[in-house]
C-alpha cells in the first residue's frame, strides 16, 4: 500500500523496486501526462469522523466495536494469479489451433526470425506520425512502412479523414496493459500493444483503432489464414483499451500489418 501510495503521488527521489506496483503507477502516471497535483480520484466522506462518540458522552449498544475473531493459523491465502502473455493465453485456452508450422525451420531461421521481428517493432515504436515527424529508421524498414496501406496507417491524417467526429486524434506506442481473464486456469493477461490510435472529441475518448504488426514472412494467399490466427490476440488487446477508456467495443477497430508485404488486414468481420 505504501508504494501505491508513493506512486500516486510521485514524490520526487523516490526509489522504486523494479516490478512493483508502486512503479508501474508512477511510470503510468508519468506517461500520461498527468498533473502531479491533479487529483485522481475521490471516494467516501471526507468528514467520516463527524459521527463518532467523543470523549465523555454516553454511547449505546449499536456505538460498540464488533469483535472479530482472526484465525491467524491455518488460514487459506487466497492464491496469486498467473502472469501470462497473450500468445500463451491462446495456447492455453486452445484457441491457437492455427498456429504456423515451424517444423521445417532450423533453430538458426527461428532466432533469426526473432530477432528480425524484435528489429521492426523497435524501430516502428519510434514513429509518431509520418506526416509531421522526422524519424531514424533503417533502409530496410523504410522501404516496409513507403508502402501505401503501411504509409496510411502511420498518417495522422487518414485518421483525420476516417474519423471527422474527432477533433484531436492520438497515439500511443508499446502501451502496456493487464487483464485480469477470469476464463478456466484464470489468469492475469499482461502484454503491449504495438500501436493504440485512439480519437478524442471534446477531450473524451470517441475511437480508437488497435494495430498489431506483424512479421511473417506469408505467401501472397496467406494473410485470411494469419488473421484467423491473431483474432484471439487482438480481442484481448480490444477488451483491455475499452476497460481503459470506458469505450463500448463497437467504438473499436483492430488491424493486422503485416510489413514485409505491406499488407493491412481488417479484422472487423472476425472479431
Amino acid at each position: 500500500m505504501c508504494g501505491i501510495k508513493e506512486g500516486s503521488e510521485r514524490t520526487p527521489g523516490i526509489q522504486f523496486k523494479s516490478g512493483s506496483w508502486g512503479l508501474l503507477l508512477h511510470n503510468a502516471l508519468a506517461h500520461w501526462g498527468i498533473d502531479p497535483e491533479a487529483r485522481l480520484i475521490e471516494h467516501g466522506d471526507s468528514r467520516w469522523w463527524s459521527g463518532l462518540v467523543q470523549s465523555g458522552e454516553s454511547s449505546t449498544a449499536e456505538d460498540q466495536p464488533v469483535a472479530t475473531l482472526v484465525q491467524a493459523s491455518g488460514a487459506v491465502r487466497s492464491p496469486r494469479l498467473k502472469r501470462v502473455s497473450p500468445s500463451v493465453r491462446e495456447h492455453e485456452l486452445g484457441t491457437d489451433s492455427t498456429v504456423v508450422d515451424h517444423s521445417s525451420e532450423t533453430g538458426r531461421d527461428r532466432q533469426e526470425a526473432l530477432r528480425f521481428g524484435s528489429t521492426v517493432h523497435q524501430e516502428l515504436e519510434n514513429i509518431e506520425w509520418l506526416d509531421n515527424s522526422a524519424v531514424s529508421i533503417s533502409e530496410e524498414i523504410a522501404q516496409m512502412i513507403a508502402q501505401p496501406a503501411v504509409r496510411e496507417i502511420l498518417s495522422r491524417e487518414h485518421y483525420q479523414r476516417q474519423w471527422p467526429d474527432c477533433d484531436e486524434i492520438m497515439v500511443r506506442r508499446e502501451l502496456p496493459f493487464s487483464s485480469c481473464d477470469t476464463s478456466e486456469p484464470a489468469c492475469l493477461v499482461v502484454g503491449a500493444i504495438d500501436r493504440l490510435v485512439l480519437g478524442l472529441h471534446s477531450g473524451k475518448v470517441v475511437r480508437a483503432q488497435v494495430i498489431d504488426f506483424k512479421t511473417d514472412n506469408l505467401h501472397p494467399d496467406g494473410h485470411a489464414e494469419a488473421a484467423l490466427r491473431y483474432v484471439p490476440q487482438l480481442a484481448m488487446y480490444r477488451e483491455a483499451v475499452g476497460r481503459l477508456f470506458a469505450l463500448d467495443l463497437s467504438k473499436i477497430e483492430t488491424c493486422l500489418v503485416f510489413v514485409r508485404d505491406g499488407t493491412v488486414s481488417d479484422l472487423k468481420e472476425l472479431i
